[in-house]
């Protein structure tokens, strides 16, 4: 089953179909949210946070990318909003931010260069993973 059908085959209302994509990009959600999030019992609430809001999503999807493009950025963005969240309410220690976070200590940088240079050095490991 090809993305498509597989998107088409949720919004039909198939709960093993969305049981099928949650297992088939699992892996990639929990690592996407991993490099964000260092602390373990707040990676697997994040990643179910993530799987929510694609379910609830998912009827917006236009296959301008590939689905796992999409859920990607849905994981990155879900994890950057509950890290922000985490900084803000002083809950971080030093050894936990990413090393994405860097505007802080370069005031030439800032955060959105940061965020996309992020995106695109995972983008170029998922590329290099291709066969």
């Amino acid at each position: 089953m090809n993305d498509a059908q597989l998107v088409q085959q949720v919004l039909n209302g198939n709960n093993h179909a969305f049981r099928f994509l949650v297992s088939k990009y699992q892996r990639l959600v929990t690592h996407v949210v991993g490099r964000i999030i260092q602390q373990e019992d707040e990676l697997e609430d994040i990643c179910q946070e993530v799987f929510i809001k694609v379910f609830k999503t998912l009827k917006r999807f236009r296959g301008d990318s590939k689905l796992s493009t999409w859920i990607a950025t849905i994981a990155y963005n879900t994890a950057i909003t509950h890290y922000r969240k985490l900084k803000r309410r002083g809950e971080l220690s030093y050894s936990e931010e990413p090393n994405l976070i860097l505007a802080e200590k370069d005031p030439g940088l800032n955060q959105k260069s940061i965020e996309k240079e992020e995106a695109k050095k995972y983008l170029m490991q998922l590329i290099e993973s291709l066969p």
